[in-house]
């Protein structure tokens, strides 16, 4: 996703957390809730044990992906 946004102009400052990241993104509406949602779910998923939805990440990816 990072290299997806990087792409766009979107750059993540190694001093940001991720959703510290995905909340500069509130003036992009079209990627805000794309990229919040995988932010969420990573997360989730790698520090709170949770499952990891790779269905739903792939989607949530080509939804940023095919973003304007």
């Amino acid at each position: 996703m990072l290299r997806l946004l990087e792409k766009r102009g979107f750059t993540r400052s190694e001093n940001q957390t991720p959703g510290e990241f995905a909340a500069t993104l509130t003036l992009q509406p079209n990627l805000n809730s794309a990229v919040g949602e995988f932010t969420s779910l990573y997360a989730e998923a790698r520090f709170g044990g949770a499952v990891c939805d790779a269905f739903r990440l792939r989607a949530l990816l080509e939804q940023i992906r095919s973003t304007p």
